[in-house]
């Protein structure tokens, strides 16, 4: 399961968020951006830190000043702002300046841009061949469950092991001489009950622009084959395809010839009309509804040799489904159902249960790992057993919560532990940095914080009494008691440190009571736009890889209220909070 979490170097690197240090939305006018800048600006501007005693605090303020003055500059500039907002800080390297010479619009500098991607993209293709594997494995555990009678008195029944009647494999590789073209070179092996068979497939797909293909196949094993098939979107809601294939047979030349047309009835709903004809002529019409929470299937076939109605509905759950479907024609009446987990980002696992008259009981078990395929078949009995059923039915379900809870799921936290810590690895330099920022922003800003809990006191304004920023589930637990010290005494002067300072605070978490009263406005609102709250002067991130949340408890117009709000969510007071 390595891939699952396989991340280059560079992606576990977190960027300056230009937008969330100004604390201006993405969409801000370069009025807002200007505003922005000025404010902290005069929050950190050199000469007013200036102290003979202490030499050092006027070196962190040129720090400051500079990152807030590097952010302005980008935001500022329509064409570095492009750059910057199509692909981060990285697109402002030597690259970005380059275009910036040599384009005079936004349009035309995103336009050059997604040209070199495509151009890498095309590179990239061209090197991939993206294999694909399945092995199915065929079971036999039909002397299980069914029972037979024997003449001989003596005759003692033994457990038996089950027995392996087949065993698939097939794969495919492809090869993209051109971003239009696909070649794909597919093998397959099999044997059932000793005996085996096996055949090659080449074929070609050439796109013919964005309404259609064409695709050529060639294939032997069991007599060359050879097929053609096109597809062609026929206008905005409606699409067709056709192929023929033509086998060769001890008989001679086997021509089959298939076309399909389909239509969106609605946003969730396609109907298709499928007519093949050759050895197997048949009609077919089905309707498919697929929404976020449901998938249903509903088939009507006529044909030779069969004819059979199909009912299918899955249920989607957030990490899988609950499939139940309904089949009965000429060649009897099967009920299936099951269900798919998905495990990780690359792999599901999945148990269908068929019960039929004639076909019996089975039962597939499946497990996709990324492009590979692992099925494996079991017939449990020719007959419909109440035991087969019964054992079909919960030994997966028992199967998976033991593997679940014994493998799967401390094998998913390790991988999350070392996802976590790769990344606080990655970052440390930079986390390292932005603490000292954080600790040299909030010693800046001790004059600016005075004087706005001064104002803010004297108008009865809003005055933040502690504010607390971390991991998720520390702060949920965080209570702060109403009635302590400076939190709920009117007479405590708010110029006083803040009141977190004389309460421990959690594991993973940062004050962060001084930055929040420094973004106070002047008509005593505080606006927190939507991101990271870590790229916030005066913050940083206390825990890299974790959910984080805010806490705020405040006083406004002499009433004190507590909000949490989410590490990305936006954020306006006063609002409505809970009343202490």
């Amino acid at each position: 399961m390595d891939e699952d979490n396989a991340e280059e170097g560079g992606s576990l690197l977190e960027e300056e968020d230009y937008y969330m240090f100004l604390n201006v939305p993405r969409t801000a006018t370069p009025e807002e951006v200007t505003a922005a800048y000025k404010k902290l600006g005069r929050l950190y501007h050199p000469d007013k830190h200036v102290d003979p005693d202490n030499p050092q605090k006027k070196q962190e303020a040129e720090i400051l000043f500079h990152r807030a003055k590097k952010a302005y500059d980008v935001l500022i500039d329509p064409h570095r702002r492009a750059i910057y907002d199509s692909l981060g800080v990285k697109g402002l390297k030597t690259e970005g300046w380059e275009l910036v010479q040599r384009t005079r619009t936004p349009a035309e500098i995103r336009e050059e841009y997604e040209r070199i991607a495509r151009q890498n993209e095309e590179r990239q293709l061209q090197q991939k061949t993206n294999p694909k594997g399945q092995l199915t494995v065929h079971l036999n555990c039909t002397d299980w469950f069914d029972t037979y009678e024997y003449d001989d008195p003596d005759y003692i029944d033994e457990f038996k092991l089950p027995e392996v009647s087949g065993v698939s494999l097939q794969q495919s590789v492809e090869a993209h001489p051109t971003l239009r073209d696909c070649t794909t070179l597919a093998g397959q092996a099999n044997t059932s009950n000793g005996v085996g068979t096996g055949s090659f497939a080449v074929t070609w797909r050439r796109l013919l622009g964005p309404r259609g293909w064409v695709e050529s196949e060639f294939s032997a094993g069991s007599g060359p084959t050879l097929s053609l098939r096109a597809f062609r979107t026929l206008s905005k809601h409606v699409f067709g395809n056709a192929g023929l294939t033509l086998q060769a047979t001890d008989r001679g030349i086997a021509p089959v010839l298939q076309s399909t047309l389909a239509m969106q009835l609605s946003k969730s709903t396609m109907g298709s009309l499928v007519w093949r004809a050759g050895m197997a002529s048949s009609m077919t019409v089905s309707i498919t509804r697929d929404t976020p929470s449901m998938h249903f299937v509903s088939m009507l076939q006529f044909g030779i040799p069969h004819s059979f109605a199909f009912v299918a509905y899955s249920h989607k759950l957030k990490d899988g489904k609950i499939r139940v479907g309904v089949r009965g024609g000429t060649f009897g009446i099967q009920v299936e159902y099951g269900a798919e987990k998905k495990v990780s980002q690359y792999s599901t696992v999945s148990a269908t249960m068929t019960v039929g008259i004639p076909t019996g009981v089975s039962l597939k078990m499946r497990v996709v790992r990324a492009s590979y395929t692992f099925s494996f078949p079991i017939r449990l009995s020719e007959e419909v057993v109440p035991a087969a059923v019964f054992y079909g039915t919960v030994l997966p379900v028992l199967g998976w919560l033991v593997v679940k809870g014994l493998i799967i799921d401390p094998y998913l936290a390790r991988e999350k532990r070392a996802e976590k810590e790769k990344q606080r690895q990655a970052n440390q330099t930079r986390i390292a940095q932005k603490r000292r920022e954080a600790e040299s922003s909030i010693n800046l800003m001790q004059q600016t914080y005075a004087r706005i809990c001064s104002d803010e006191e004297k108008k009865n304004g809003l005055l933040i009494i502690i504010a607390v920023y971390g991991v998720a589930s520390n702060i949920d637990s965080f209570s702060i008691p109403a009635g302590s010290s400076s939190s709920s005494s009117g007479n405590v002067s708010p110029v006083a440190m803040p009141a977190s300072q004389n309460r421990e605070i959690p594991e993973d978490c940062i004050d962060v009571t001084i930055p929040l009263q420094c973004l106070v406005q002047q008509d005593s609102k505080l606006y927190l736009v939507e991101g990271s709250k870590n790229e916030l002067p005066g913050f940083y991130d206390p825990c890299i890889g974790e959910d984080k949340k805010l806490l705020i408890q405040y006083k406004f117009r002499g009433k004190l209220h507590e909000t949490i709000l989410e590490d990305s969510e936006a954020l306006t007071i006063p609002r409505q909070g809970h009343r202490l």
